[in-house]
Order: C-alpha cells, then sequence, then structure tokens
C-alpha cells in the first residue's frame, strides 16, 4: 500500500482574508491528514510506503512542508526505517496544444 504526499503546510493562515466563521479550522485539516495515514497503516498487508516532501514544489524558496504529525509518532514508538530521496530539481516541460475537436486553445 502507497500513503502519498503525506504533508501538512507551514503557512500560518493562509485563508486571512476569508471571514472568520468561513475559515478552515488547521486543526480539523490535522486530524483528518492522521486518520488517512491511520488508515493506510492499519489497511496495509504486506508492506506500506508512505511518502511526503518537504516544500511545495521543490525549488530552494518553495513553502516549507511538514509530515503530518502521526508519522513519525509511529516511526519513533515502532522503530519504522526510513530513506530520504535525494533532492532532485523539478523538470519543467512546455507542451502546446493544437486544435481540440474542432475549435483551437488560447495561446
Amino acid at each position: 500500500m502507497i500513503a502519498a504526499g503525506q504533508t501538512l503546510s507551514q503557512v500560518t493562515s493562509p485563508y486571512a482574508w476569508f471571514p472568520p466563521t468561513l475559515t478552515p479550522d488547521p486543526d480539523e485539516d490535522k486530524r483528518q491528514a492522521d486518520a488517512l495515514l491511520f488508515v493506510s497503516v492499519t489497511r496495509a498487508q504486506r508492506a506500506l510506503v508512505v511518502s511526503y516532501a518537504t516544500s511545495a514544489s521543490g525549488t530552494p524558496h518553495a513553502r516549507a512542508r511538514a509530515p503530518v504529525e502521526l508519522l513519525p509518532k509511529w516511526q519513533e514508538s515502532r522503530s519504522i526505517p526510513t530513506t530520504q530521496l535525494p533532492n532532485v530539481a523539478p523538470v519543467r516541460q512546455h507542451f502546446e496544444i493544437p486544435t481540440v475537436w474542432g475549435g483551437h486553445t488560447r495561446r
């Protein structure tokens, strides 16, 4: 089983412009992320791979990201081995889409 993208944003208030009654609860985001990891851990039958990025885009000025809070606790309590993959700069590619079903795309 693979649990991909198990990170939380390090931005303190990404919705500062929202009215207080509509602002998402950051604790709810944490609870949902932990719940997803918990389900992955308890449902894996043979192996579990958990992935997370340390930054939003992999570039030097990208916003920092951290793994969900349950992951380090689980790793420490169970002595789970970890592997950090080398940092690789993202490859940017340019694609141009020609005519689509008789129409043209905007440039």
